[in-house]
């Protein structure tokens, strides 16, 4: 769980991992790390490092992603989310339940 304004609040991935690794924890994260992207508005996602990080793997494939056929466009998302999952830990995108 999440402590935020004296409120217990559960985070967990957005997608069941089909990972072997038990380290790979995906629910119940009382505190998320940098390699974590926080789903939701306002400052608190905004000002986390696995979502600054985040947005500049998307900055980095912008110009490429403007410049793709529609059809390529859902793959360079892909590689985007592909590339932050290889990270060490791997990269996850949580929410707050």
């Amino acid at each position: 769980t999440l402590a935020s304004n004296n409120k217990r609040r559960k985070i967990s991935d957005d997608a069941s991992s089909s990972r072997d690794d038990p380290s790979f924890s995906t629910n119940n994260i009382s505190h998320p790390g940098p390699n974590d992207v926080m789903y939701g508005r306002g400052g608190a996602t905004n000002a986390h490092i696995g979502n600054k990080k985040f947005r500049c793997i998307v900055e980095s494939l912008k110009s490429k992603y403007l410049h793709a056929p529609r059809n390529e466009k859902s793959e360079i998302a892909m590689d985007a989310v592909a590339l932050w999952r290889r990270f060490d830990p791997p990269g996850r995108f949580l929410k707050q339940e």
